[in-house]
């Protein structure tokens, strides 16, 4: 079973612009949430959906695992749906872009979780 970890990333967040590009200690938030998600075991691929080419930009320093979408979604879901279609996989866990220190065993612990049911 592929399982995946998509994080959905847009600039124009409705309560803090630019969120995800924020510098937190010499990485953007994004780049931390990547991190942190990558750590996780049982993981297949991780990448990162978004509709501005500035995010894309800045990903592109840390992975090439960064898929452009539409920016008509009113949801990251949404965009996780658009990506997911350009990729073979089982299993999607949804990790927001705006997690910098959501824990890799949580994230492990929901895809082992779902793998059963």
């Amino acid at each position: 079973m592929t399982t995946m970890v998509v994080i959905p990333a847009r600039l124009e967040s409705s309560r803090l612009k630019n969120k995800v590009l924020f510098e937190l200690n010499g990485k953007t938030i994004l780049q931390r949430v990547y991190e942190q998600a990558s750590k996780a075991k049982g993981i297949d691929a991780v990448y990162i959906a978004t509709d501005h080419h500035e995010i894309l930009r800045s990903c592109e320093s840390y992975t090439s695992n960064v898929m452009m979408t539409s920016p008509k979604h009113l949801s990251g879901t949404d965009r996780i749906a658009e990506a997911v279609l350009e990729l073979s996989c089982d299993l999607v866990v949804n990790v927001q872009g705006d997690e910098p220190f959501i824990s890799p065993e949580l994230i492990s612990f929901i895809a082992q979780t779902t793998k059963k049911t």
